[in-house]
């Protein structure tokens, strides 16, 4: 009966143990999961920021060619 005792409270600990473990690993996910939102979110505020001034470039452009046609046609 001791035996049976003993290893039940060995089976006990390691249940215990798994379960911090899990909880550790859970947390870590949760971290990494937050890591890469942010991650996302900076790429996108990028990508906007990279379309905006794309846009910007082309009305220079655009605004040089009207500016010299004007020019050649006076």
């Amino acid at each position: 009966m001791a035996d049976e005792e003993q290893q039940m409270e060995v089976e006990r600990l390691e249940v215990e143990g798994l379960q911090l473990e899990i909880g550790q690993l859970t947390e870590q996910v949760a971290q990494l999961q937050a890591g890469i939102q942010q991650r996302d979110a900076e790429i996108q505020q990028l990508m906007v920021k990279n379309e905006a001034e794309r846009i910007h470039e082309h009305q220079k452009i655009g605004e040089k060619r009207r500016w010299r046609e004007e020019r050649s046609h006076q």
